[in-house]
């Protein structure tokens, strides 16, 4: 668990993201749709190492997700 409190979490989530998508790569300051901040594995904590920064698209179509298959 991290001791730092969620604003500054979020904030080196975007930072670390250039505030892109980390799935589809798609931009903030393109989309002009704020990002989420998301959990890559469900109920696996708050760990920077947990979370990424995901457009609403991709988190919302990942919903609990942890595998998919790879289409190449």
């Amino acid at each position: 668990m991290t001791d730092l409190s969620w604003a500054e979490t979020k904030r080196r989530v975007h930072e670390r993201a250039n505030g892109c998508c980390e799935y589809c790569q798609s931009c903030e300051y393109n989309t002009a749709q704020a990002m989420h901040v998301e959990h890559i594995i469900p109920d696996d904590g708050d760990d920077l190492i947990n979370l990424c920064l995901s457009c609403a698209s991709c988190n919302l179509s990942k919903a609990s997700a942890t595998e998919a298959l790879d289409p190449q």
